[in-house]
Formats: structure tokens, sequence, C-alpha cells
């Protein structure tokens, strides 16, 4: 079964959204907005090194911006610290029961600190054989209370707009 390091390094690459842990929520919310992402990791600079520090998810990103005054707060302000990562040498299953259990769609892999890349559900899901993908998927999405993943964001009550 595949790693997380070898899930990350498999084609198409891509380039992970961080932040320094300084940065404004205006940068952090631009930056999310440029790359279209909607989960930036807050990263530390250590000589040559880039430690990951945690993350910061769309929601809580918008949710401060909604709140605070622009340019007051810095990323330290809203990062999840105990975000769940895996390791690169976590195989494709663990990776997926991670997923389910912690309620995500996306992880950062890190080894001693470093961050390595991110995984998606996707990409766990093309890891697993069929059989396993497909449970995989059920799960999650389940737990993400979705029958599939394209039914878009799972708002709260009240909070769905009209289409």
């Amino acid at each position: 079964m595949a790693t997380a390091n070898e899930i990350v390094a498999s084609p198409p690459e891509r380039t992970v959204a961080s932040v320094e842990i300084d940065e404004s929520i205006d940068g952090v919310v631009g930056l999310m907005l440029k790359r279209n992402v909607s989960l930036v990791f807050v990263v530390e600079h250590v000589g040559q090194e880039v430690r990951y520090v945690g993350a910061i998810t769309q929601r809580a990103a918008l949710r401060e911006l909604h709140n605070s005054v622009p340019g007051y707060h810095r990323a330290a302000h809203l990062t999840d610290y105990e975000y769940p990562t895996v390791s690169g040498d976590s195989d494709a299953g663990s990776v997926a029961e991670t997923m389910i259990e912690r309620g995500v769609r996306k992880l950062p892999v890190v080894d001693s600190g470093e961050l390595l890349g991110l995984v998606t559900e996707a990409d766990v899901a093309r890891s697993l054989p069929i059989n396993e993908s497909s449970a995989f998927l059920q799960r999650l999405w389940k737990r993400l209370d979705r029958e599939t993943d394209d039914t878009g964001p799972n708002y709260g009550e009240g909070e769905a707009e009209a289409v």
C-alpha cells in the first residue's frame, strides 16, 4: 500500500499553500482566493527547513475577516495548532482512517516538524484498492454529513443561501 510520501509525490504535483505565522488575515484570505484553496498551512522557516506550525481553514479565516478590523490579527491568531497531520511513512489506509476519525478531507504530511506536502481524500482514494476506496469515501462523506462529495458545503441550519 502506498505511503503518504508516495501519495504526495504522485502526479499531479501540487504546491502547498502556506503562510508565515506573522502573515495578516488579509494576506491569508488573499492567498486562499488567489490559489483557490480552502486550507492554508502556517509555517516558520528555520534555516533551510520549512517547519509546520498548524493550519487555517477558509471558514475560520473568512469569519475572522468579517468580525475584525482588517489587518489587525495575524495568522498566529487563527492557527489551529491541533489540526491533524500524518507522517510520510503512514500508509494510505491509516491516512484514510485519520481523515474519517477527524472529519477532514485534507491532511498535511509532516515529518520531524518539516512540512512535506498535502494529501487529499481524492489522493487517498486513488491509492487504495477499489473496494477499499469506495468504503473509505462512503465513510468519510457520512462523517461529513454528505451523501456524495459533490453536494457542496455542509451549511448549518439557517445558513444555506437560495440558489
